[in-house]
């Protein structure tokens, strides 16, 4: 229940950031969020899937632990730091290492939280063209630009934007009942009426904007 109800704030705090960005009109920015509000969406439903799945996310972190032991070790390494810091830093890597073969500890990628949390084709669809984003590929900084009919560049784009923010608002309302619906079931609050009826009216509002 504290792994969910952790999740869940970081969701739906994530989730106001969105709003708040989208006033301003940063397209970009709202994408990056919206991403960054699945990767604690799946793990959140996951575990309403089975509870013991927090015990699989609080040991896999140990995983992520060794990453950063390795990352420090590498960088004292090369600028030639070698002092008792990085003895202490080697041997706490090695005792975590030694932990992680011990218990068999495996590392959870944002993709099999998805699938734990039946949720893998947001993932195969969203949460991939989102990443296109937060990962500043080619193609999703041409948005960036201003191109004419004859696919020449104009300029740069850097005013506000608002085209296309409906559906990612369509996007991150649809998570958040995801993540509203989670906490019910773990806390054994009824929800069902409150996301039925918000469901309803996303249903009703993109017939009115797609007709």
């Amino acid at each position: 229940e504290l792994v969910a109800a952790i999740l869940y704030a970081r969701t739906i705090s994530t989730y106001q950031a969105l709003i708040l960005v989208s006033e301003r009109g940063m397209l970009q920015q709202v994408k990056m969020l919206l991403r960054c509000m699945l990767e604690s969406l799946f793990p959140l439903v996951a575990i309403s899937e089975n509870e013991g799945y927090s015990i699989e996310l609080i040991s896999a972190e140990e995983i992520e632990r060794l990453k950063a032991l390795n990352k420090l070790i590498r960088y004292k390494e090369r600028i030639g730091e070698k002092d008792k810091d990085l003895e202490d830093t080697l041997a706490l890597a090695a005792t975590v290492k030694q932990s992680i073969e011990k218990n068999g500890i495996k590392k959870i990628s944002v993709a099999d939280a998805a699938e734990k949390a039946k949720l893998i084709d947001w993932y195969d669809t969203a949460y991939s063209l989102l990443s296109n984003t937060i990962h500043s590929s080619m193609r999703s900084l041409e948005e960036h630009l201003h191109i004419d009919a004859d696919n020449n560049i104009e300029a740069l784009k850097n005013e506000p934007e608002t085209e296309g923010l409906d559906q990612l608002y369509i996007t991150a309302i649809e998570s958040m009942l995801y993540a509203v619906k989670a906490i019910g079931r773990l806390f054994k609050i009824e929800v069902e009426g409150f996301i039925e009826n918000t469901s309803k009216n996303i249903r009703q509002y993109y017939h009115k904007t797609t007709v």
